[in-house]
């Protein structure tokens, strides 16, 4: 049998013994809730990031308490370590697909697979404006000022280094952000 090749891109799979935090955000005015108890120990969390598309985590929770909360479509989700760095930060872009898993100590227990988009999802949504092209400008600069005219103020653009200057990039409102 051939061996398979992994053609994702870059896969991050995260042990569950590993000290993590996983914050859903349901925007229902409860704000942030940590889901860290009821991710599936069988099914590491999965973040995979491919060239020209947004990140995507893939996770499973299980529902074994009546009083579960069920992520819904557009919920925020967090995926970060406990000292604080943030692994996956993106939304959940369709509902969650649950499997019946048999009767608990506590009533029915379900699996809900998840699968959230990254924030760039939302840069993907708008359309890049018409814009007169960047001449002898940095690259941070011009994504500093591209991410800036689709959506003010959401994103923290302060971290992203000048690095190269371009000569001549015309952005173009045919094209998605990633």
């Amino acid at each position: 049998m051939p061996k398979k090749q992994n053609l994702c891109g870059v896969c991050h799979s995260f042990p569950y013994e590993l000290d993590m935090k996983l914050q859903i955000d349901n925007f229902d005015g409860r704000g942030p809730t940590d889901y860290r108890s009821a991710i599936d120990a069988s099914r590491a969390p999965k973040v995979v990031r491919r060239l020209n598309k947004p990140d995507e985590l893939q996770l499973s929770l299980i529902a074994d308490r009546p009083d579960f909360i069920v992520p819904g479509n557009g919920a925020r989700i967090t995926l970060g370590r406990s000292n604080g760095e943030d692994v996956f930060t993106g939304y959940l872009t369709q509902a969650p697909a649950f499997e019946y898993l048999g009767w608990g100590e506590r009533g029915p227990v379900y699996r809900y697979n998840l699968v959230a988009q990254g924030d760039e999802v939302l840069l993907d949504r708008k359309q890049i404006p018409n814009s007169p092209p960047f001449v002898d400008r940095s690259a941070g600069d011009a994504l500093r000022q591209l991410t800036e005219d689709l959506l003010p103020g959401i994103f923290d653009t302060t971290a992203v280094q000048d690095v190269d200057t371009i000569a001549h990039y015309a952005p173009s409102p045919q094209k998605k952000w990633s």
